[in-house]
């Protein structure tokens, strides 16, 4: 077995405190791309103060780079003293936008490559000179896939990289996709208990409905089909061993956490990589939705 560390479960204030989560100060900044036809968002967070090398942050699969979303990342810069680089998924969320038929080819297969260098073709215009220096790289649920190939794009074209974390990785292990949409359900029927954590928070921005656009369900598929392929394995085989890699799970999740992801654990340690697996009390996949569970995933990255 793997061994994780436990982090007790969110309480609605900052971690290892009584006092409220203070309302983040981070100045924010939106890019848009055109790259390839498509339209690309890149939001560049920074803190009042830096301590510490820029950080790329991946989205789950239903996110936009909206307040809702946008507000994790003003709480996490302020946390870590980070410049924080979001990156939107392309393809589905614009209307009249799609993946290019070659990235949805390699989606079928689990690779998330050809998205990834879209992804990086933005950040480099949107942030000139970020990749010369070194970069830490975050990714959730889905964002775990592409942060993965990110890094791995990153690494082969001689980018220093700090440390690769994965909050609850969905595609550590192959799956079938019924099997993938009963964990899913399974877990998201308590989504709820966590936007409400984060309604108790008084500066959050509330949730607004996702709207898909027309044929933005094509892609989503593919996303699907390409997690249940379990490719993050080989993203990360892919990189040099001396890059550290964090696992962030909810402690009762199913879409994260069980069997696949610790033989992923394992595989990684036995290559020499420094592998760190930490769980998060009393938390299913959807624990990103809660902005004090965010601050404990902040916790666990100070």
């Amino acid at each position: 077995m793997s061994e994780q560390s436990r982090v007790p479960a969110a309480s609605g204030a900052l971690p290892g405190a009584q006092t409220p989560l203070p309302e983040p100060t981070a100045h924010i900044h939106h890019h848009t791309i055109r790259r390839n036809g498509l339209l690309l968002g890149v939001c560049t967070i920074t803190p009042a103060r830096t301590s510490r090398p820029p950080m790329i942050m991946t989205l789950g699969i239903l996110a936009r780079l909206d307040p809702f979303e946008v507000q994790r990342f003003r709480l996490l810069a302020d946390l870590l003293e980070r410049q924080i680089i979001a990156l939107e998924t392309p393809g589905w969320m614009r209307p009249g936008q799609r993946l290019p038929a070659s990235a949805r080819q390699a989606l079928t297969h689990g690779d998330f490559t050809e998205m990834a260098e879209l992804m990086v073709a933005a950040l480099d215009e949107a942030v000139p000179g970020l990749t010369e220096q070194a970069v830490s790289l975050l990714g959730y649920s889905l964002g775990a896939s592409t942060g993965s190939a990110i890094a791995a794009t990153l690494a082969a074209r001689g980018t220093t990289l700090e440390r690769i974390t994965l909050v609850e990785p969905v595609a550590t292990g192959r799956q079938s996709l019924v099997g993938l949409g009963l964990r899913n359900t399974a877990d998201g029927v308590r989504n709820r208990r966590y936007l409400k954590e984060s309604k108790q928070v008084a500066w959050a921005a509330r949730s607004t409905p996702v709207r898909m656009v027309r044929r933005g369900w094509v892609d989503l598929g593919l996303f699907t089909w390409a997690l249940s392929r379990g490719g993050i394995e080989k993203s990360l085989n892919s990189i040099d061993t001396s890059v550290d890699v964090k696992i962030i799970t909810g402690e009762r999740s199913r879409m994260a956490g069980g069997r696949a992801t610790e033989e992923l654990v394992e595989q990684l340690r036995s290559t020499g990589r420094s592998v760190e697996w930490d769980t998060i009390a009393d938390s299913h996949h959807g624990l990103w939705l809660s902005l004090p569970r965010v601050a404990e995933v902040g916790r666990l990255l100070s």
